[in-house]
Parts: structure tokens; sequence; C-alpha cells
């Protein structure tokens, strides 16, 4: 068997989601975060574990590289809102959830970062235009 881009395959599938701790902060997921988490859990993204760090973000912006040198072109990261972003401070885990189906996942919280967006359209997308799905 080939091995997955960047070493081993990733599997950060949770095999009881409804037995998690229920007293933890929950950030719910758009679509497109629950999408993300998906791949990431099934070993899609190999090598990421999670979502971007800080450190990976700008690595992969920059340098489409991960911060490890690993190379990576796109970012993959949780957009969260102001809200949500002073509901997480000084937690270190929380819930991921969706509306539909409840909870879905969990995350180690190492960083809360605000991306650059227009810096990562033009960098990673070649492109400021909203009508580009990378953009939009």
């Amino acid at each position: 068997m080939i091995n997955a881009h960047g070493g081993p395959l990733v599997d950060r599938m949770v095999p009881h989601p409804e037995e998690m701790d229920a007293t933890l902060t929950t950030i719910t997921l758009s679509r497109r975060s629950q999408s993300d988490l998906e791949m990431i859990a099934t070993g899609a993204c190999s090598p990421l574990t999670g979502f971007m760090s800080q450190q990976d973000y700008s690595s992969v912006v920059e340098e489409m590289r991960l911060a490890n040198g690993s190379v990576w072109s796109i970012p993959i990261t949780l957009p969260i809102s102001a809200e949500q972003v002073s509901n997480l401070k000084g937690v270190e885990e929380a819930t991921l959830s969706t509306e539909s189906d409840g909870v879905i996942g969990k995350i180690q919280i190492s960083d809360i970062y605000k991306s650059d967006k227009g810096r990562e359209a033009e960098k990673v997308y070649l492109a400021t235009d909203d009508k580009h799905p990378g953009v939009a």
C-alpha cells in the first residue's frame, strides 16, 4: 500500500461521540467545517491531525508548506465567531457539533487566531474576486 502524504495515515475518528463530556464548551460547525473535520478524521488530509495552528496556517499561506516542511497548499482552519472566541478564552478542549447531528467530535485548543483572508486569497488562490470559490 502507498503511504499517505507526509507519513502514516491519520485516523482521528471518534468511536462514540455521544459519550463525550457534556460539560465542555461547544463549537457549532458550519457545513464546510463539518466537511473539513470529516476529511481530517478519516485521514484524507494526512498528515493533518486537526485544524491548522497559526504557525501552520501562516506557513501554508506564505510557503505552501506546513511548518514541518510538508508540502500543503490550502489552509484548513476552523472559523469561529467573535462570540465563540470570547466563550473559548481559557478553554483547552471543546466539543464540535452540528445542528443536525449533535456532538460529532472534540478539539484540543492550542491557539486562537484571526486568519488574513485578503493575504490568503492573494497567495493561495491568486485571486481576490468574491466569485472565486476559495475567496468567497
